[in-house]
Parts: structure tokens; sequence; C-alpha cells
């Protein structure tokens, strides 16, 4: 028997991730036809092939495995995968970065570093109009030295120190 690919383990690994981590449903009220861990997955997979939406789903159609290693009885729409990560809240992605960096062994040397955007770009009339109070958003990433993986990610809108 053949061994696994390096796809299909990354996608038995996002699948279970996910299924641990998120409901499967995001409320009684929705459809029920797919689970909220296989549309991450499924933008996993998008990532890591490095494709469109529409090329995803184009391209999953080719592949048995990875449609049985989701349990996908049918393929969603891209549209499907698009709106489902909208959707998705930031604690969600938070909680899969952080057992994902679990997974990759780093050598427990850790560097930390901020970096700003500034929303000045956008006129005051525009920011008054769509109610927008952000002015600037900070981002401070800690990374694991030898394996290179974001440990944590911390967002603001306060400058304050990195300590």
């Amino acid at each position: 028997m053949r061994k696994p690919s390096q796809l299909l383990k990354f996608t038995r690994i996002c699948l279970h991730l996910a299924t641990e981590r998120v409901p499967p449903y995001s409320s009684k009220s929705s459809k029920h036809t797919f689970t909220q861990p296989q549309l991450i997955t499924l933008y996993c997979l998008k990532l890591k092939l490095r494709a469109t939406y529409r090329e995803l789903i184009d391209w999953l159609a080719e592949m048995p495995k990875i449609q049985e290693a989701l349990g996908l009885r049918r393929l969603p729409h891209f549209t499907t995968v698009q709106k489902a990560f909208q959707r998705l809240s930031a604690a969600i992605w938070r909680v899969l970065q952080r057992l994902s960096s679990s997974l990759v062994e780093g050598n427990g040397v850790a560097a930390l570093d901020s970096t700003g955007w500034e929303r000045s770009y956008a006129s005051r009339y525009y920011t008054q109009r769509a109610k927008l109070k952000i002015q600037a958003l900070k981002v401070t990433l800690l990374v694991d030295t030898r394996a290179q993986t974001v440990l944590d990610l911390h967002l603001t809108t306060t400058w304050r120190h990195d300590t």
C-alpha cells in the first residue's frame, strides 16, 4: 500500500485541529451541508496550494482521496468557501494558529517584533461616513527562531510598548 501524500497528511492534520476546537456548525439554523471544520480545512488547502477559490474547487474535483478525508459527499460552490472565510471569527483563527504552532518542534528561543499600519490612505470623510473609529493598527508577532513559525499574534489599536 502506498504512503499517503503530503497533501493528504496536511488535510488530515488541518481537519483534526479544526474539529478539536471549532463547533461543527455556526448555529442551529445553518443548512448543515458542510461543517465549519471542513470549510476551514478547505481554506487551509487553498492557502497551501496557492489557488483561487475557483481553482481549489476545480482541483478538488480531481482529488477523491482528499474529498474522502474531508468527508465530503459533494463539493461546495467556490463562493461557499469564500463566504465561510469572511464569516469565521478571529477567535477561531487564533485557536487554530496556536494549535498548529504546537505541531512544530522549536528550539525554545523566540523573537518578538511589531509593525504598524496607519489608516491615512482613507479620507476623513470616508472614515466618518463608514463610522470607522480605528485610525491605526499595531501587529505584534512572536516567532520561533528555529522553525520560523508564528507562535502568537497580537493585534491592537493602541500604541503601547512591546514588553
